[in-house]
């Protein structure tokens, strides 16, 4: 016989999906998303890697201009990768 996980191997009959509040597990306690507010961080790092670069008056900031952007792209792509 062919191995079935959505049917008992006694009874043949589906197997009841959580549906009273006996057979639920307790769930954790969610807490807010850090994704919700690293995104926006990322984003900012970015957009102040582009001031560095397009701003004619300090040529250090102009030097690590790309490097805050890299930064930023990098901390976007990790973050995006979070679970929501």
């Amino acid at each position: 016989m062919e191995h079935n996980p959505v049917t008992t191997p006694q009874a043949g009959e589906p197997l009841a999906l959580l549906d009273t509040p006996d057979e639920r597990a307790e769930l954790p306690v969610s807490r807010p998303s850090s994704r919700r507010y690293l995104e926006p961080a990322a984003i900012g790092v970015m957009a102040l890697g582009f001031v560095m670069m397009f701003q004619p008056f300090a040529k250090p900031l102009f030097t690590y201009s790309f490097i805050v952007i890299l930064l930023g792209t990098l901390m976007f792509i990790v973050v995006s990768h979070l679970p929501e």
